[in-house]
């Protein structure tokens, strides 16, 4: 059995870290927090911090620190799953809350952008489809 929940955090973990750098993160942070409220109440607000901190430290290195923090959330997913009798019920719907999590954000389409622009004269044009920096003149 244990051998059984190290698997299903490893795989909660990699699908945690995955989700890190989606637009789906707030929900999966959400689920993993939840789940300490559930278990270890007095550790929760510490985990969301560090979920925080890992997501932080994992967009500065461009993502290449993956395993590490897969390592270290599969530990401590590992470590909470046995806190109770129940708990590794619970980690069990927290591994397929972050599936369809993922699933959904996968599946979220991607706006298409079409843009129009005539300047004439000393005019100019800027047109971004989304995050736009000038500098100059």
């Amino acid at each position: 059995m244990e051998r059984d929940i190290g698997v299903l955090a490893v795989s909660a973990a990699t699908t945690l870290v995955q989700m890190m750098t989606s637009d789906a993160w707030g929900q999966a942070k959400s689920s993993v927090v939840s789940l300490w409220r559930r278990l270890r109440p007095a550790q929760a607000d510490a985990v969301d911090a560090d979920l925080d901190g890992a997501r932080a430290g994992l967009i500065a290195a461009g993502g290449t620190h993956g395993t590490v923090v897969v390592d270290e959330w599969a530990a401590r997913l590992q470590d909470v799953a046995t806190a109770g009798p129940q708990a590794a019920a619970v980690l069990l719907d927290l591994a397929e809350a972050l599936r369809r999590c993922a699933a959904g954000a996968e599946s979220t389409p991607v706006a298409r952008v079409e843009m129009h622009a005539k300047a004439t004269g000393r005019g100019r044009v800027f047109q971004a489809g989304r995050d736009q920096e000038i500098t100059g003149q």
